[in-house]
């Protein structure tokens, strides 16, 4: 359960939108007004913005053309136990080449 009165009511720094809004960015342009429009929300508020579940290099680029400050899921890596994590966060992340997300913003 979520309320948009708590972002004034609690001394917040960060929100998390569910990246289950922008499975569909490309064929439904409400979601990616939507999900702008909280980005841009949560910027003016002055919050950092952190979106979950981010599969595809076209949700990366969407994140990144309207300056999402976090994002986290299956892009960078699949689910981790402790010990697999250690070995994970000791090895550079290659994401998605700039070229490539400059088609999706």
């Amino acid at each position: 359960y979520s309320s948009l009165i708590y972002l004034k009511r609690y001394p917040i720094s960060t929100i998390r939108i569910d990246g289950l809004l922008l499975s569909d960015i490309h064929s439904e342009t409400a979601s990616a007004t939507i999900a702008g429009g909280l980005i841009e929300l949560a910027h003016s508020l002055g919050l950092k913005v952190t979106i979950d579940s981010i599969h595809t290099p076209e949700q990366l680029g969407f994140l990144r053309s309207k300056k999402c400050d976090e994002f986290q899921g299956p892009i960078i890596s699949a689910t981790l136990n402790a010990e697999a994590f250690g070995t994970f966060i000791r090895q550079p992340v290659n994401l998605p080449t700039s070229e490539l997300l400059s088609s999706a913003s």
